[in-house]
């Protein structure tokens, strides 16, 4: 692998506490975790987790009454593509790579039109906060064009308020990847309204699941709240944005920067993750 330009991409921050869980929870791993369906309580697991944070605000998630362990939010992002294969599915520049890198997603240059789907992420991916959140979902709401809102920085964030209460959303999509060490474990949940019949319902029925992915989720999720990372790691990314002349972003392992800071830009932002050196900072 290349070595990466200082604050590129998009990860976890190597938290000592977090790290140490995940070997404890990797040597502790039995027999029983491979073969033990636990789907429902790791999705409840995941509900509560989101639902009992304090440092932002949630409305309307108890609106999804149906819910599936994903790979990460990315599986839900292709169940999404594949159910609205007949639409044209719109992203904004900015987004996540995957959407441009795959060749599915087209960007939203254009209003809307009733032929569209839409996927957008709270926060933002490139920035850090809301963007054209409210705007785009009150105007998906009019032309009846479903929307998945990709919620992989949840857990990292503060200050922002996630309102699910939009008729047009379908699905909501989140990961642990953000917030902990998982990255490649692929531990993320998906929220629907109403039920949606793909790949995922046919893996919960059959109990084709990764049931060991689940159980460290749920380790993880009742060890370590979704407000853990950012009360962490809140003043350390503001001395860390003020000693390097940055702007903080609502996300604590993300910033953005000036000019000088061009070749990591995306879409109109700068976009640094502090995420390799936050840790100093503490």
């Amino acid at each position: 692998m290349k070595d990466r330009p200082r604050f590129s991409g998009g990860r976890s921050i190597p938290d000592g506490d977090t790290l140490s869980f995940l070997t404890r929870c990797l040597e502790q791993i039995t027999f029983k975790q491979y073969f033990t369906n636990i789907h429902t309580e790791y999705c409840d697991t995941f509900r509560n987790w989101v639902n009992t944070n304090t440092l932002n605000s949630v409305d309307g998630l108890h609106l999804f009454s149906y819910q599936q362990f994903t790979q990460g939010s990315t599986e839900a992002i292709d169940k999404f593509y594949m159910r609205h294969r007949d639409r044209t599915v719109r992203v904004l520049s900015g987004e996540y790579a995957y959407h441009f890198l795959g060749g599915y997603g087209e960007l939203l240059e254009e209003p809307l039109t009733r032929q569209d789907a839409l996927i957008i992420s709270l926060p933002f991916g490139s920035s850090g906060s809301s963007y054209r959140y409210d705007e785009l979902l009150e105007e998906a709401t009019k032309l009846q064009v479903p929307v998945l809102v990709d919620c992989t920085w949840f857990g990292v964030c503060y200050d922002m308020h996630f309102d699910f209460s939009y008729p047009c959303i379908e699905q909501v999509a989140f990961s642990l990847s953000k917030a902990f060490p998982l990255s490649y474990l692929r531990i993320g949940c998906r929220f629907t309204k109403p039920q949606v019949y793909d790949g995922l319902n046919a893996y919960e029925s059959d109990g084709y699941l990764n049931w060991t992915a689940q159980s460290i989720g749920m380790d993880f999720m009742s060890r370590f709240s979704s407000d853990y990372i950012p009360k962490k790691y809140y003043k350390a990314q503001q001395d860390m944005c003020d000693n390097l002349n940055l702007t903080p972003t609502n996300c604590v392992q993300m910033a953005l920067g000036g000019n000088e800071w061009d070749h990591l830009k995306r879409h109109k932002w700068n976009r640094l993750c502090l995420s390799d050196e936050i840790i100093g900072w503490l």
